[in-house]
């Protein structure tokens, strides 16, 4: 998530995806981010991830009075998160490669400092 000052904020999730994890990690991290941000009145843009777009992601906005915007199937995708992330994926995979899923976050997180 990248934020208005510039500063990218990052979290690790730890196996498959599914909508309830989804829900969880946007509640716990990505909306206390975003009030601090931008406060209580923000709208999302997803891309067309299952998760991102399952019924159950729209329940949980529906309940907290937050727009979702939809994004059209084979638009360009103008998010600048994919091109940090390729920035972020060219450093940590320069060098030596993580050896397991223990190292990666670290290099991660050495590459966005």
């Amino acid at each position: 998530m990248t934020m208005p000052n510039g500063l990218i904020a990052v979290t690790f999730m730890d196996g498959r995806q599914n909508s309830e994890k989804y829900i969880k990690l946007f509640k716990n991290f990505a909306v206390p981010i975003i009030n601090l941000n931008y406060g209580q009145e923000f709208c999302v843009i997803h891309d067309n991830c299952p998760i991102h777009v399952s019924q159950k992601f729209k329940e949980y906005s529906s309940l907290e009075s937050f727009e979702v915007r939809e994004w059209p199937a084979r638009s360009p995708d103008l998010n600048i998160m994919e091109n940090v992330w390729k920035m972020i994926s060219d450093i940590v995979y320069k060098e030596d490669q993580p050896q397991n899923k223990f190292e990666l976050p670290t290099k991660i997180h050495n590459a966005v400092l």
